[in-house]
This record gives structure tokens, sequence and C-alpha cells, in this order.
């Protein structure tokens, strides 16, 4: 948990990058990419340094806007190769790793949720308005499901989501990593 501040950071730019109401275009190339999975848990390990705090639960400070321009934290940027494009490029990985994966996950959801329709459908213990009034609850949250992906998938490039893709799973296991620390 020790990269917990920083994937906060990370996921306050990409809910702020969803808020734009700009057609978005293609923001990363390959070497992008390569050059994050190289350099992101270095940079992870030196913010976790900084010593910033910040309560993601409790806050309503603008934390993102305070990191672009912490000196510190930019000279850790700049150390790994990177300059203020990072935001972005970041950003988009971040988003683009969330939808694949959201959308695997959805897709082990449906299989189960078609599962569970089938067993209350022929469960005999429960009446044709439960099982109604069940199968349309889970229904309700498939539509949710899918329209969370249709918000994030607004947010990105076609080609930034198709080159995240090709990347799964080298993104995987960096974002494992990121994630245990």
């Amino acid at each position: 948990m020790r990269h917990k501040l920083f994937i906060t950071f990370i996921l306050f730019l990409m809910a702020f990058s969803l808020t734009a109401e700009e057609p978005v275009e293609q923001v990363l190339k390959q070497r992008d990419i390569d050059h994050f999975l190289k350099t992101i848990i270095p940079i992870a390990n030196e913010f976790d340094k900084l010593g910033v705090e910040y309560d993601d639960e409790s806050s309503d400070e603008i934390f993102p806007a305070e990191l672009r321009t912490n000196r510190e934290f930019l000279k850790i940027l700049k150390k790994h190769g990177w300059d203020e494009s990072f935001f972005d490029k970041v950003g988009v990985i971040f988003l683009g790793h969330a939808i694949l994966v959201s959308g695997e996950e959805s897709k082990k959801m449906e299989g189960q949720q078609a599962k569970i329709i089938k067993e209350i459908e022929s469960n005999p213990h429960l009446s044709d308005a439960t099982k109604k009034q069940m199968i349309e609850q889970i229904t309700k949250s498939k539509g949710a499901v899918s329209g969370q992906q249709d918000v994030m998938k607004s947010g990105i490039d076609k080609a930034d989501l198709d080159l995240i893709r090709d990347n799964i799973d080298r993104l995987k296991e960096v974002f494992k990593e990121l994630s245990e620390n």
C-alpha cells in the first residue's frame, strides 16, 4: 500500500480528464508505454519519499493541481525522462487500463449474472413478482456497468485504447506491483 497516494493522484487525473468536453485526441505512442513501464515504479518510490500528505477520502483539495506545480515532483519526473506531458500520458494509460480490466470483469460478471437469473427463474420458492423484481435489479446493475464503460471510453482515443490493449499484459504486471507496494 506504499503507493496508495501515488495511485490516488493518478485516479484524480483520470477523473479530471473525464470531465473534459473536448473531443479526445491520440496522446500515446508505443515509446510512451515503454517509458511508463520502465519508470513508473521508480517514480512512485520517489513520490512516496516526498512525504506528501493527502487524505483521498475527506479532502476537497484539488490535489493534481498542487502536484503539477510541485517542484520536487517535477524534478523526479525530469530525472526519469518525463516532462509535463507525463500527466496526460499517464492519465490515459491508467484510464485505458481501467477500461480494459473492467471490461474483462464485466464479461465475467455477465456469465455469473446469467447463471443467477437461471437459478432465480427455476426457483419454485419465489413468486413470479419476486423473480421479476430480482431479475430487473440484476439487469439494471448490468446497464449501470455498461454506462460507466461508455463514459470512460468517451475520455480516450480509440488508437490509445488499442495501443494499451496491445500492451495490457505488461501493464497488468506493473499495476499489480504498484498495488502491492
